[in-house]
């Protein structure tokens, strides 16, 4: 991987090879002669003032006067900031603020619109640009009902922004060019306009009154013409084609070299650019302990509510006296900026995992606290304290305050809490997020006279609203790899370019004209995104510019995107495309940087030796405990048996809307138990029928079975009632269809449990249930709400051990899952003889089932096969197998594919 050089090195070597550039030496000498240069975004100012500090220091110079670089509407502004204005400037955030709030309180919406924040914002799109294109829209009759909410949105607008005594925005630029007309500002003689592709209507004015008075406007850079040989690459993917780019890079990349990569649908294609240039150009980045520098830079910037400080921070607040989703509330916990030490983080996750495995979708503060105490969690006496003082900042969400009271109030109940956490060191990055975070603070605080006196509740969704429009971009050190979209690469020189993502979808874009604006009009005045022709010949006269920003290029394009297949942009039709061979240059290259291909070329490369097996000693084994699942485990898997009963490892299920499936088992078993532990066999039954108090029973039942859950938060008394009712349902169909039909029978046992030791394990058992039938033979029954088969009987590694295990016990006549599912209701066993269980065939009868045996045609030599099987598994647990060795779908069910990684071992021999 290329090392980072200084920065200052590297720009006098990039100053040196962009030298031979006329453009470049043009613009630098202008700067150097004094003329303001007014760039078209700050990119180009940055890239401007880091060449021209570059020459000067070349040039031997120790000091020299700040050149006056800035983007146009940043020297805009300061010019009506010197002219002493008796109305200061409108923020952006007050101007959003006030535009939203006439926009809701129009009378004319419906509430849903009005209150929609992307109707607003597209709303006040067109309204910044009528004003910069000094257009007048018709009368009313010629417009479309969203042109005439503008219209009264825009002459509300400015009547308040008058009343409050401010200027707007979007009319800065027609005043400062009223005062440079009336000689109230004075410019300098020469003004030069960097990076500008076209020149809007107000502009043409400002250049106007400028030349009009003397002065001269130069525009940088020049068109030279000297167009250079592109080569288009095609590639299967998006994923593939930023691959290949990414290691093409990597392969290029020189000391003193910039490459630039120009994106037309950069928005598309940013998340897949910062994974696998992170991985490829920079895989150190993937431990979170190394502090590792930048290697690339992205213009285009994230909203401040995605940085995760920011957004943890919201999420504190968002919280209210009320219960929340528990994935907000496990958000929080989680955060490393909210824990005030590790060991609290630690039990924070564990008191994560409590809620989630309660199977709460839902939880309060209030109700945290009793899980705490329930749990008896000392070791989150800390968090309490502070939980504490966070629930009584809650006590006043209901009063109206000013935001600039809210905006206090909020930041104290953040320093209360400790976020952010102490003992995380913030990176660059995140103290400049933590800056952008007060930064929202104070613009929540300067809302007073536009938003009056809003609750706790509207603070949080301004601020919040406020986050999501605020685009972060975190400043850092001047990178050799620039990655940008078409715009921004305006006025910029690279030693190579490198076009992504160039197919005749995203280049031309498509037009997306402005809603509020009426169609005709915006192709009278030629609006930005109005038409596909327009769009065209925008992209060409973007493309010329590009074209001579190097001396090297290359043009690449997916075949495939969204599963629709296409071709290269029609914009490069004209220009040569030499063809590829393999190893090329910006062909495909099979090497890769990424610590994971590493990892799994080591994997299929290296001779590994097997897992040893790990038999546990004494000490440990006084200290398993479990029962039948031990089996159950190590059928399904060795290594889930070692890891979850030896390592004491666990999944976290994300909690489910109501009742899980397991504790709706559980209330079935435990209903049945009930029913029995009170009627006690087939005489019971048939009484309470007879006398027709088999519903009376049954409701009974499940009321108490029910009792053993409660409190079952934060589920409704209604939901819980569906619950009973689907509860009773089902026994009514049991009874009814299955019990009744039985012979005579004796429950003799329900819940039984017993320990017993298998190849020195000692296990504990419960039977949910053993019957007598016919003259003392018994019967083992096991519950089952859902699917279940005999035939896993059968097999060396059964999916469901438990019975086997059970018969181990004592000696049964029959073994049968009881299936208790709605329609389905019956049993599902083998029996030493006839007419034990309905449906249920002996083995001798069974030839189908025999013929699967393999020569086991008596009951004894079934048990003694199955004794067999279940020692063989408790034998393999006690010497310690412990290999990744799933049965069939034993993944599809497991929690710990990412202990294991099975999944990327598999990967990885594909």
């Amino acid at each position: 991987m290329y090392t980072l050089i200084n920065t200052l090195t590297l720009l006098t070597r990039c100053y040196k090879m962009e030298l031979m550039n006329c453009n470049i030496k043009e613009i630098l000498g202008l700067i150097d002669a004094g003329a303001p240069v007014l760039t078209v975004n700050i990119r180009l100012s940055r890239y401007l003032h880091a060449s021209f500090d570059s020459e000067m220091q070349l040039n031997g110079d120790a000091a020299w006067p700040t050149p006056v670089v800035m983007p146009l509407f940043s020297w805009i502004e300061s010019l009506w900031n010197e002219s002493w204005p008796d109305r200061p400037l409108l923020s952006g955030t007050r101007s959003q603020a006030l535009w939203e709030r006439v926009v809701s309180s129009d009378r004319f919406l419906s509430k849903d619109i009005a209150m929609n924040s992307g109707v607003a914002k597209t709303a006040y799109d067109a309204y910044t640009m009528i004003r910069e294109y000094r257009i007048t829209l018709p009368d009313d009759i010629y417009l479309t009902e969203e042109a005439k909410a503008l219209k009264r949105w825009t002459e509300t607008y400015e009547k308040e922004v008058d009343r409050l005594g401010f200027v707007e925005q979007a009319s800065l630029s027609e005043k400062v060019t009223e005062l440079i007309r009336n000689r109230s500002i004075l410019v300098p003689d020469r003004v030069v306009l960097a990076g500008f592709d076209e020149i809007s209507p107000w502009m043409a004015s400002l250049i106007k009154v400028i030349e009009g008075g003397g002065g001269r406007v130069e525009f940088w850079p020049q068109d030279k013409g000297n167009l250079k040989p592109v080569y288009v690459r095609e590639y299967s993917d998006e994923v593939e084609e930023v691959i290949q780019a990414s290691r093409w890079a990597r392969k290029t990349l020189r000391p003193g070299t910039r490459i630039g990569f120009i994106v037309p649908d950069l928005e598309r294609y940013k998340k897949i650019i910062r994974r696998e240039f992170t991985s490829e150009l920079n895989p150190d980045a993937v431990f979170p302990w190394k502090d590792t520098k930048d290697v690339f830079n992205m213009s285009l910037g994230a909203p401040l509510s995605e940085e995760p400080l920011v957004k943890t921070a919201l999420d504190i607040l968002s919280i209210g006296e009320e219960a929340v989703d528990i994935n907000e509330i496990s958000a929080v916990l989680l955060s490393p900026y909210f824990a005030g030490s590790y060991e609290e983080y630690l039990s924070l996750a564990r008191l994560d995992a409590t809620m989630k495995k309660d199977g709460r979708f839902i939880v309060s503060l209030a109700g945290i606290s009793r899980i705490i105490d329930r749990n008896k969690m000392s070791s989150l006496s800390g968090f309490r304290k502070r939980m504490d003082k966070w629930v009584k900042a809650l006590g006043e969400s209901g009063k109206r305050d000013l935001p600039s009271c809210w905006s206090g109030s909020l930041s104290i109940l953040l320093k209360n809490i400790e976020f952010p956490s102490k003992r995380y060191t913030l990176t660059s990055s995140e103290y400049q997020a933590l800056k952008g975070w007060k930064g929202l603070l104070e613009g929540l605080a300067s809302l007073d006279d536009i938003l009056g006196r809003i609750n706790r509740s509207e603070a949080i969704s301004h601020l919040t609203k406020m986050a999501n429009d605020t685009i972060h971009q975190p400043e850092s050190l001047e990178c050799p790899i620039q990655v940008m979209g078409l715009l921004e690469s305006s006025g910029l020189y690279f030693d190579h370019i490198w076009i992504l993502g160039a197919h005749s979808d995203a280049f031309p874009a498509q037009p997306s004209p402005n809603p509020f604006i009426p169609l005709f009009v915006q192709k009278r005045y030629d609006l930005p995104h109005s038409t596909p022709e327009r769009e065209l010949v925008f992209s060409k006269r973007l493309l010329s510019k590009v074209f001579n920003s190097s001396h090297f290029f290359e043009v690449s394009f997916p075949k495939v995107v969204d599963k629709k297949e296409v071709f290269v942009s029609p914009l490069f039709d004209s220009l040569e495309n030499p063809p590829l061979k393999k190893g090329d240059a910006g062909g495909f290259i099979s090497e890769s940087s990424r610590i994971k291909d590493a990892v799994h070329s080591g994997m299929a490369i290296e001779d590994m030796q097997t897992d040893a097996d790990i038999p546990p000693d004494e000490e440990e084994l006084g200290m398993i405990k479990g029962g039948t699942s031990i089996i159950k485990d190590q059928s399904w898997c060795p290594f889930r048996a070692f890891a979850i009963h030896r390592l004491k490892a666990s999944g976290v299920d994300a909690p489910a809307l109501g009742l899980s499936l397991q504790n709706r088992g559980s209330i079935v078993h435990a209903t049945l138990k009930v029913f029995w532990d009170r009627v006690g066999g087939s005489a019971g039954l048939k009484t309470i029928i007879a006398n027709k108090e088999l519903d009376r029973y049954i409701t009974e039942s499940v009321t108490e079975a029910f009792k053993k859950f409660y409190p079952i938060e934060p589920l409704s008394e209604r939901y819980l009632e569906l619950e009973r009712d689907r509860v009773s349902g089902l026994l009514r169909e049991w009874m009814e269809g299955v019990e009744s039909k039985r012979g005579d029978f004796t429950v003799e046992k329900t819940e039984y449990q017993t320990d017993f030791a298998i190849e020195g394990l000692t296990m504990k058992a419960r039977l949910d249930r053993i019957d007598s039938v016919n003259d003392g033979k018994k019967i083992i029954i096991d519950y089952k709400t859902g699917e279940c088969n005999k035939n896993d009987w059968l097999t060396e590694r059964p999916k469901e051990p438990q019975l086997l295990v059970y018969n181990l016990v004592d000696s049964f006549d029959a073994i049968s899952f009881a299936k208790v599912k709605p329609g389905e209701c019956g049993f599902i066993g083998i029996s030493k003889e006839d007419d034990i269980l309905p449906k249920v065939i002996s083995l001798e009868k069974d030839v189908k089932l025999r013929e699967k045996l393999q020569g086991i045609n008596t009951w004894d030599e079934l048990t003694e096969s199955w004794k067999g099987v279940v020692n063989s598994l408790a034998r393999q647990f006690m010497e310690g197998k412990n290999a990744v060795d799933p049965i069939e779908k034993a993944c599809e069910y497991c929690e710990l594919k990412g202990l294991c990684r099975i999944v990327e071992a598999e990967e990885s021999l594909s």
